[in-house]
């Protein structure tokens, strides 16, 4: 089987997405661009192996490189899964997601306000990086959050 035959039907895309041609994809795969997480994954056909465009792994020669819009795609054509970048679980962005929507149901539950050790251990997280990845996903501060939060009961 010939990843080129192949290509065309696994790169059926809408027509004027960021990562609508070969070039982009590229591009977002040398710079590890993390717009471009979710939009696609790529393979190297001499290893076999499919990544995410974020992946920390080295970067393949380009012609080495095909593209496919899914991960179980690119299972299907026999490539296995990167084990730095895990392109067949759920992304870390995802993961994330879910600890701040943990974190800001617990701040919302809470009758006082929460000290930020106590929230980072909640999600699992140092303190200082729950505070950088909260401030980075929600635009405010955890106490921020809360002292708004505290205000819109109040009005």
């Amino acid at each position: 089987m010939t990843y080129e035959a192949t290509l065309p039907e696994q790169l059926e895309n809408e027509t004027g997405t960021p990562f609508d041609t070969d070039l982009k994809r590229w591009n977002a795969v040398q710079g590890s661009d993390a717009a471009a997480e979710g939009a696609f994954f790529y393979a190297v056909t001499t290893t076999r192996i499919y990544c995410r465009p974020t992946c920390a792994a080295r970067l393949p020669k380009r012609e080495n490189v095909v593209y496919f819009t899914r991960s179980e795609d690119a299972q299907t054509a026999g490539f296995r899964p990167c084990k730095r970048c895990t392109p067949d679980t759920a992304p870390p962005s995802a993961a994330r997601s879910e600890l701040i929507v943990r974190a800001c149901q617990l701040i919302e539950e809470a009758e006082n306000p929460l000290p930020l050790g106590e929230l980072a251990a909640a999600v699992g997280l140092s303190p200082a990086h729950f505070h950088r990845v909260f401030k980075a996903a929600v635009g405010v501060t955890p106490k921020r959050y809360a002292a708004a939060l505290r205000d819109r009961r109040l009005k």
